[in-house]
């Protein structure tokens, strides 16, 4: 054999085994998300709350949040992008949409 048919065919192995090891990352990472999508039914909604006095979107998101969210300030964020905030000043009187998870009913 010479040393160019060699070459190639490290090469055609090489490009077989990326091929084959990019299936089953594939593979992996669809069953995890299947797996994930399927053990929880849970759909996002929204509601309006009132603020009221002494408020704070800090109480808000610690009163509503669920376990969809990995912390209060990334349910504050969510909260805040809902409204179109750009800071975490609210006011009295003024109405917020809240998102939160619930379970579907079907």
């Amino acid at each position: 054999m010479n040393v160019k048919k060699i070459n190639q065919e490290v090469i055609a192995a090489s490009i077989i085994s990326l091929v084959v090891l990019c299936i089953i990352l594939i593979g992996v990472m669809t069953d995890k998300t299947v797996a994930r999508a399927s053990a929880t039914q849970d759909e996002k909604y929204v509601m309006s709350i009132r603020i009221e006095k002494g408020d704070t979107l800090w109480g808000i998101a610690k009163e509503n949040i669920t376990s969809h969210y990995e912390s209060v300030n990334e349910y504050i964020e969510e909260i805040k992008e809902c409204n179109s905030l750009v800071s975490d000043v609210i006011h009295e009187g003024q109405y917020l949409i809240v998102p939160y998870y619930s379970s579907s009913t079907n």
